[in-house]
């Protein structure tokens, strides 16, 4: 799509919203006045903003490897969140970790596994039995960790 089009659209759109709204005016529409010459100079030889470039693979590698981490103690804490309110049986977000770390390579195994067990401890820490803030806190780390989620699938998936 032609991204000029868009721009144009809206300004069209203004432009009638604009008329309709002076043709109800009884004064007479005002005029703006004209850039002076230094003005219209000055914006001629202005620079276009460069473009951004791309992320160099080692950058996307950190980001990835932070995004990864971020994820396994978003995982640890629901897990014992759930273990808490559930029973030591319920292994759901531990199995979740396990699926990831049989997807990952040697190098990033460990520290994912350190994650997952801070997450583990930190909510360890905020509750010590299952309460209604301790479910609300697990349906939260759920949602961060669906997010999470996303934008590692949205920005890695090559």
């Amino acid at each position: 799509m032609d991204p000029v089009r868009p721009i144009l659209a809206a300004a069209g759109l203004w432009l009638c919203a604009a008329a309709a709204g002076m043709a109800q005016q009884a004064s007479p529409p005002r005029t703006l006045p004209l850039p002076d010459q230094t003005a219209l100079a000055n914006a001629a030889v202005a620079p276009a903003p460069r473009p951004t470039p791309p992320p160099s693979l080692m950058e996307r590698r950190r980001q990835y490897d932070a995004d990864a981490r971020a994820l396994a103690e978003v995982m640890g804490a629901a897990h014992y969140l759930r273990w808490l309110c559930f029973g030591r049986r319920d292994q759901m977000w531990r199995q979740h970790m396990g699926d990831l770390l049989d997807l990952e390579d040697q190098r990033l195994r460990s520290d994912l596994a350190r994650a997952f067990n801070e997450g583990f401890d930190a909510e360890r820490t905020k509750f010590d039995s299952c309460s209604s803030r301790a479910q609300a806190s697990e349906q939260e780390w759920k949602a961060k960790g669906l997010k999470l989620a996303d934008g590692l699938s949205a920005r890695h998936r090559d």
